[in-house]
């Protein structure tokens, strides 16, 4: 790709410096740190363990990498649409349909087997999320506003409490067949998440952390990798998953975040589309918190709040992180660069307008 000669945004009295920008298809994340190691790439933003001693500190006059706490939520997706037969070539033939999704008890349940500090360790720099999904920078207002609500929220199945996933399950009459695994009528808990391949920062919280601790309570999930991160997204926009990991981007009000994660808008239409109950309570919760003038916006979005943790239509594990790792041998003034750049952008090159910003700001390296 090739830089416009006649772009009007770059610095007054200087031309972009970076001519043109090539994107090598890489296969995973370790093929990329590898290239990275190797100097065979400039930016990246990929999940790198342990970056300063295995990337920085071997060559820190070059070498450089950036982590910002500025996404959205990580979630676990859970899809409750209701399977319907599919033929042919469809991305859902073989598919069958789960009503267990739909039951609010057994997604409690899951989400109570989980460790999220667990994952949080699995997954280095990664930080704690909160139960409504919401990002902390929401806290003074929004948050603050559940938080002193009453009746108060609950938020008690965000705890980690094994224990008591089981016990819920057994009031619902989830019972433990020979295998461990949990059945109910002909149905079985026994599931497949689906990620893309090469994320391995999420391969590393599902098989470490999720997959283990969910098979404690009684519910088996298998892992399956899409081939590559535009075939996952083919698969959650034509429905074609059990459950699924995807974060968020961190958006300017709660209003978009809610929208898509309740009324299931855009790539996120098969979140609640067979539950009128829940349609209804976020359609209501919605639409006050849209005419609510913004002085009482935050008092508002108590309801939709409220809704979220009452239905849990996703299930919050942590935040996500924008990831930068940046070689200086050709150009310097990637953010935050010690000793060469305040940290003035995101760093990863796919968040928009950050990377645009990037580039206005690149110099050619002259070492």
């Amino acid at each position: 790709m090739n830089r416009n000669p006649n772009y009007w945004g770059a610095p007054e009295d200087d031309d972009l410096a970076v001519e043109a920008l090539g994107f090598p298809a890489l296969p995973d994340n370790l093929t990329a740190n590898c290239a990275l190691r190797a100097n065979g790439i400039d930016w990246a933003g990929d999940y790198f363990a342990y970056v300063d001693s295995v990337y920085v500190e071997p060559n820190p006059t070059e070498h450089h990498a950036l982590s910002e706490d500025s996404e959205g939520t990580t979630m676990l997706y859970v899809n409750q649409r209701t399977r319907r037969a599919t033929a042919g070539d469809h991305p859902c033939q073989g598919m069958v349909d789960r009503p267990s999704l739909r039951d609010v008890t057994v997604r409690k349940a899951m989400s109570l087997a989980i460790d999220r500090n667990a994952l949080i360790e699995a997954i280095t720099e990664a930080t704690t999320a909160d139960p409504t999904g919401l990002h902390p920078d929401f806290h003074a207002l929004f948050l603050r506003a559940a938080a002193d609500a009453t009746p108060p929220l609950d938020t008690g199945w965000f705890d980690h409490n094994p224990q008591h996933a089981r016990e819920i399950l057994e009031d619902a009459e989830w019972r433990r067949g020979p295998d461990g695994v949990r059945r109910r009528d002909t149905e079985e808990l026994r599931y497949t998440l689906t990620i893309p391949a090469g994320y391995t920062d999420w391969k590393l919280a599902v098989e470490h952390g999720i997959i283990p601790q969910l098979k404690a309570v009684g519910i088996h999930v298998s892992l399956v990798e899409a081939a590559s991160p535009s075939a996952w997204e083919t698969l959650l926009a034509e429905r074609c998953f059990e459950l699924t990991i995807r974060s968020n981007p961190l958006e300017p009000t709660p209003y978009p975040f809610y929208r898509r994660h309740t009324m299931g808008t855009g790539d996120l239409a098969w979140v609640v589309e067979d539950d009128p109950e829940q349609r209804d309570a976020y359609a209501n919760a919605l639409s006050a918190l849209a005419a609510a003038p913004d002085a009482a916006q935050a008092k508002a979005s108590v309801a939709i709040q409220r809704a979220f943790v009452r239905y849990l239509p996703a299930i919050p594990l942590f935040l996500g992180r924008s990831w930068g790792q940046f070689n200086t041998r050709y150009f310097t003034g990637f953010p935050g660069v010690t000793g060469q750049t305040k940290n003035y952008a995101l760093p990863s090159p796919f968040v928009a307008p950050s990377a645009l910003l990037v580039l206005t700001r690149l110099r050619k390296s002259y070492r």
